[in-house]
């Protein structure tokens, strides 16, 4: 699997570049450059690359809106994975006499 990823002010973007090598729309960068949105996002060589430094992107030009990710599963293949970890979120958890389940489809 061939991965392009890069840090976020929260978390990380993290590429699949199989899937994006079979994708014809680059939904994540039309998505990414819509208005409001972070517009950090081109297309080098057919695949999705940071057009500002990984720096920026690591001190706020992502927004962080995940529009990349849900329209790449919405519309794309599916090779755009945004992690935005929530510590205090599972602390909550752990304390909650019950479990949570999420699955994905």
């Amino acid at each position: 699997m061939k991965v392009y990823k890069f840090q976020i002010m929260s978390g990380e973007v993290c590429f699949d570049l199989s899937h994006c090598e079979e994708c014809s729309s680059k939904v994540c960068v039309k998505a990414c450059s819509r208005l409001n949105m972070g517009n950090i996002l081109t297309i080098k060589n057919g695949l999705p690359q940071l057009k500002v430094s990984e720096e920026n992107a690591k001190r706020g030009a992502c927004t962080e809106c995940l529009s990349c990710e849900l329209d790449c599963r919405l519309y794309g293949k599916g090779g755009v994975h945004v992690t935005l970890p929530q510590p205090e979120l599972e602390r909550y958890l752990k304390k909650v006499p019950y479990r949570l389940v999420y699955q994905e489809d």
